[in-house]
């Protein structure tokens, strides 16, 4: 697994990749808050350390830190459950440990 630094390209992969995951994992997220936050996502993105997680080339998942704070991690839903989600917390711990 590697990642790299979103770019404004990224962001409408980004915004699929939060769809799909949303849908699998927050059944509890009304219909309308969800056209809300899918409408806003783009937007924060330029105020985060985005980063895009792959396998290969194929883009499993991405973060957004904000200083030390994970603000974001959403996967992909067949990615989910496969301990992607812990390598990229340790990934993003030992980073911060060595800034």
């Amino acid at each position: 697994m590697n990642n790299r630094r979103v770019t404004e390209n990224d962001y409408q992969k980004l915004v699929e990749v939060w769809e799909r995951a949303v849908k699998k994992t927050h059944d509890f997220l009304q219909v309308n808050d969800f056209q809300t936050i899918k409408a806003e996502l783009p937007t924060y993105f330029p105020h985060l350390e985005m980063n895009i997680w792959l396998i290969e080339q194929r883009i499993i998942g991405f973060s957004g830190m904000d200083g030390e704070k994970l603000e974001m991690l959403f996967l992909e839903p067949n990615d989910i459950g496969k301990g992607y989600g812990k390598k990229i917390v340790a990934t993003l711990i030992k980073k911060i440990s060595f800034d």
